[in-house]
């Protein structure tokens, strides 16, 4: 799977007058990276999977906005066990510990589509990540084929986490209850 993945990364690569698929080598291994002149996404491969990092440009610097999140190894007894796929793992799917192998859709200087998938429990999970040159947004998909007659599920995540470099202006949550 490795192989594959550097393989397609130095095959796919464009120029940066439109999108580009390339890779990149430093501190954290080789990193796929798609992007535009606008926003910019790396994945990095671990043992645990993609983690998937995307950045949107600021004066001519990277600044990374959001990133995949990965749930913890260990949970202390007091906290929420929402993200604990461990508990159910046959009906808990967290994309971001399931997905292990990249493939390419389409790759041109006007488009670029990568296919991230993985298996886990007889589930098949995809992510398919997409972004044409002019736009200053990534768009992601996520589709599951179940295992099972019939499927049963308690929940698909494909969690992010916001990495604010300011405070925002505003947020919505109506259930928050702040304590003092």
């Amino acid at each position: 799977i490795t192989a594959l993945f550097f393989t397609l990364a130095y095959l796919s690569s464009c120029q940066r007058q439109g999108c580009y698929l390339t890779e990149k080598t430093g501190g954290k291994g080789s990193v796929l990276v798609m992007g535009n002149s606008r926003i910019e996404a790396r994945y990095t491969k671990s043992p645990k999977g993609f983690l998937q990092e995307y950045f949107a440009s600021r004066g001519g610097e990277w600044i990374l906005v959001t990133s995949s999140f990965t749930p913890p190894e260990v949970y202390p007894d007091e906290s929420i066990q929402l993200y604990n796929s461990e508990i159910d793992p046959s009906h808990r799917l967290i994309l971001t510990e399931i997905l292990d192998s990249v493939s390419i859709i389409e790759s041109n200087q006007d488009r670029i589509m990568l296919s991230l998938s993985g298996m886990a429990e007889g589930h098949m999970v995809q992510q398919v990540v997409s972004l044409a040159k002019d736009d200053s947004f990534f768009h992601i998909e996520v589709s599951t084929v179940l295992d099972g007659d019939p499927p049963t599920l308690e929940y698909v995540l494909s969690p992010f986490i916001f990495e604010p470099s300011n405070k925002p202006d505003f947020i919505h949550t109506p259930n928050l209850k702040f304590v003092d």
